[in-house]
């Protein structure tokens, strides 16, 4: 035989080459020879791990370690093998081993991939970060990191790690998407579509990418720019031209140019919901493409229950979902779900968290939410609740309700994204009902009832829904009282001493054609008016808005969109402001009406024939005051102006508001009424 390092060199060039069986020969020949030699034992459990054979691999290795007078290495692989084989408890364990050895940074980051695989996220940021500083110019471990803190929902810390790696390693491709679809869902729509390019640019076929990019400019209102990565997905998925098809007729204008334009939106589809074929084999389409009535229609201001009714009959009439009734146990109380889906938790904080705490005296209360995040969210506020948090693929969150076999789902919306739309369809619940958090019909016939009040609801109401109308007589909600704005001068805010401030703080989609008249009209008579309203993330919906106040001769060095700001400057403009202006056709719900009623500044109305276009109207009513609230544009006009030029008379309409806004706060008759109205439907055949 040769020496042994003779004998070994040979071995490993085996090894190298792949040669794994003639290398195997060689390593147990050296070993029968010297059966204590840490190094071939190792080398020989290395091989093992190779071939899968994890069992003696696990013990050539810690034999290897027993004779070793060093045996950090051998540790290290003991531990890969060991997570290699699955099992991650061990592997953890002799990671840890190294800590404090100068094997420490590479076991770093095998504990944090070993965290990561078992979803032990926490855990595995902790070591990303501790291996970060032992390797900051890794692209690929700012990626990895990145995608554990977005699974803690540490989202702007995740889009930094991506950043981070991306100045490493610009060209990796998945951060690029990664970071895109991140930033596309904080709204950062522009860098979004950025990292969305440049991932194509790096790999042209990745179809999730020119998904991504077809999703923005639809958002953007930008269609002329979808048409490339539409056909890209076509001409890897051919079987999806049905899906576009109709997702084309469902991008409604997200800032119509006229009311002609919308309109003509929601004509088109009326037409192709009673002509065009609907033929799906099954709900991923509906759910990746989003086809379901247009979250915007809305915001148009129109009785759309026809449409939502008929979108409905065509689902039902595909086949495509089960029904997965509940399984009906008996129980000592009721079981109420509240649900809301990703993206919606903090305005339902914000509206429902005191009622439900209030109303678990009356109910067994589950708040149903959405992995991974939902939880997390909602518990800050909701600390003692009991959560069901459900999947994201849509038929298996559909049978993790049913298996929680609910007496009653209350759902926060429906209709704002594919989850809360579809889920209603499945009919897990004995009982589902809808409200005002999306103060629109369903159109589902599977919702047995809608909530609302005599304050929201005009003498036709009822005719305005597929479900039941059920009305109480307080605005459902327990709002806790706002924070109470800062005051200071309008000069900090960069206004003018002789301006006259009218500030509208809904979101620009509200803004719609009808509106346009109004702001023409107080820009005549108040020559001293300057409006102003707050952009969107999107900076194409203010552009677009701005061009067609042009083509309506609006005086645009009046009329003012201030960038987005934090919180507390917010509510500052809110207390400087001479008056509020509402919109018309889809109203100021409680967050923006309470901050305004809590800083004493009158919001001005144009009470709507529809639930959508009252609840400001509705406030007032609540409160017992009214005189903001108008029935025509004329008095709208005539009222806003009133209360910019004449601050005494602004001073008395703050006053009066201030001295009956406790009615729209901490409301324990709205606790008792909601709790009433649920008892009702639980009670109804």
């Amino acid at each position: 035989m040769k020496n042994l390092n003779q004998h070994m060199q040979q071995a490993v060039g085996l090894h190298q080459q792949g040669n794994l069986s003639k290398a195997e020969m060689l390593y147990k020949q050296a070993l029968r020879k010297h059966p204590h030699h840490p190094n071939i034992l190792n080398l020989l459990g290395t091989l093992y791990a190779e071939q899968e054979d994890y069992k003696k691999s696990i013990y050539h290795l810690q034999q290897a370690i027993k004779y070793a007078p060093h045996p950090g290495a051998y540790v290290f692989n003991l531990g890969e093998v060991f997570c290699r084989s699955q099992q991650f408890g061990e592997g953890i364990a002799q990671f840890k081993k190294l800590l404090s050895t100068v094997q420490a940074p590479k076991a770093y980051n095998a504990l944090a991939k070993a965290y990561q695989h078992l979803k032990d996220y926490e855990n595995a940021c902790t070591y990303y970060a501790l291996t970060l500083k032992h390797r900051a110019d890794d692209g690929e471990l700012h990626y990895q990191y990145g995608k554990s803190l977005q699974e803690l929902n540490r989202l702007k810390s995740a889009i930094s790690a991506y950043q981070q790696g991306l100045s490493h390693a610009p060209d990796h491709a998945p951060m690029n998407h990664a970071l895109a679809q991140l930033l596309f869902a904080d709204k950062q729509f522009e860098a979004a579509e950025e990292y969305s390019l440049k991932t194509l640019q790096l790999d042209p076929d990745k179809i999730d990418a020119h998904f991504q990019l077809w999703r923005l400019y639809t958002a953007y209102d930008q269609q002329h720019k979808t048409e490339k990565h539409v056909q890209a997905i076509l001409k890897k998925n051919p079987q999806e031209l049905v899906a576009i098809e109709w997702a084309k007729r469902l991008a409604f204008p997200i800032i119509p140019q006229s009311i002609s334009e919308k309109e003509e939106a929601v004509e088109n589809l009326q037409q192709a919901l009673s002509k065009e074929a609907f033929d799906f084999p099954d709900l991923k389409a509906f759910t990746r493409f989003d086809l379901f009535p247009p979250y915007i229609m809305a915001y148009y201001g129109f009785n759309d229950r026809h449409v939502r009714e008929r979108f409905a009959e065509r689902i039902i009439q595909a086949n495509v979902i089960p029904e997965l009734a509940p399984a009906g146990k008996s129980r000592p109380q009721q079981r109420v779900g509240f649900m809301v889906t990703a993206g919606h938790e903090g305005v339902f904080i914000k509206c429902m968290a005191g009622m439900i705490q209030q109303l678990q005296h009356d109910f067994e209360i589950v708040v149903v939410c959405m992995q991974p995040h939902g939880p997390i969210i909602l518990s800050s506020a909701l600390p003692q609740c009991s959560y069901l948090a459900l999947p994201r693929d849509l038929l298996e969150a559909a049978k993790t309700l049913q298996a929680a076999d609910f007496d009653l789902l209350y759902y926060w919306e429906i209709g704002t994204d594919a989850h809360n739309y579809f889920l209603p369809f499945f009919r897990t619940a004995r009982k589902q009902v809808s409200s005002w958090g999306w103060p629109v019909t369903s159109g589902i016939p599977y919702v047995n009832a809608f909530f609302s009040s005599q304050y929201l609801e005009p003498p036709e109401g009822s005719t305005h829904y597929t479900e039941a109308l059920v009305q109480g007589k307080r605005l459902l909600t327990y709002y806790a009282l706002p924070p109470v704005p800062q005051h200071v001068s309008r000069e900090a805010l960069g206004l003018k001493a002789d301006q006259h401030v009218y500030l509208c703080t809904q979101n620009l989609r509200k803004i719609q054609p009808e509106m346009d008249p109004l702001l023409a009209g107080i820009l005549t008579e108040d020559p001293q008016a300057h409006l102003f309203f707050i952009a969107d993330k999107l900076p194409t919906l203010h552009t677009r808005l701005q061009q067609r106040w042009v083509q309506n001769n609006l005086d645009l060095e009046r009329l003012h969109i201030l960038p987005r700001m934090p919180v507390k400057i917010y509510l500052q403009w809110v207390k400087a402001a001479d008056v509020i202006l509402d919109t018309p056709c889809y109203t100021g719900g409680a967050n923006t009406n309470y901050d305004a009623f809590q800083a004493g500044t009158p919001v001005v109305t144009l009470e709507g024939s529809l639930h959508r276009g009252r609840y400001t109207a509705a406030a007032y009513k609540q409160m017992g005051y009214t005189p903001c609230i108008s029935h025509s544009s004329e008095a709208y006009i005539q009222q806003a102006v009133k209360l910019a030029q004449e601050p005494a008379y602004r001073n008395a309409v703050s006053q009066e508001i201030s001295k009956h806004r406790s009615a729209l706060f901490e409301d324990g008759s709205a606790v008792r009424e909601c709790a009433a109205l649920i008892a009702q439907v639980l009670e109804s055949p």
